[in-house]
């Protein structure tokens, strides 16, 4: 009876050190942060968690009516270097955008010659 007892005493410690292992684990686990990405006018872009120290996948480019988008901007208004920046600390990257040009040429049917203008998207030709 002492023997059944001991057995089933070190079956139940084993299984409540199991479980607070586990707990410990995950309540210490892994620590994550989040990546927010402003588009700064453009389409929405969804915010993603990463484990620290890894690197954050470079999403699918925003858009924005009238803008080429030009790439992700970090906090102190640097290009973002998504291959080789890790992730230590919760970050917001903003959009950059430029708005789109057009060149303008002209034809004048034998007339005087004009020289063609690059003109920004809701810009007059002078």
């Amino acid at each position: 009876m002492a023997q059944k007892r001991k057995i089933i005493v070190s079956i139940m410690l084993a299984v409540v050190l199991a479980v607070l292992g586990g707990v410990m684990a995950a309540c210490g686990g892994t620590k994550s942060f989040t990546v927010t990405f402003d588009s700064n006018g453009g389409s929405a872009v969804e915010a993603v968690k990463v484990e620290d120290g890894k690197f954050v996948e470079k999403p699918a480019d925003p858009t924005r009516e009238n803008y080429n988008f030009l790439g992700w901007m970090d906090e102190e208004n640097n290009a973002f270097a998504f291959e080789s920046t890790k992730i230590t600390a919760d970050i917001t990257l903003k959009a950059s955008w430029a708005l789109k040009t057009y060149t303008v040429t002209f034809n004048t049917n034998g007339g005087t010659s004009i020289s063609s203008e690059t003109v920004e998207h809701g810009s007059t030709v002078q």
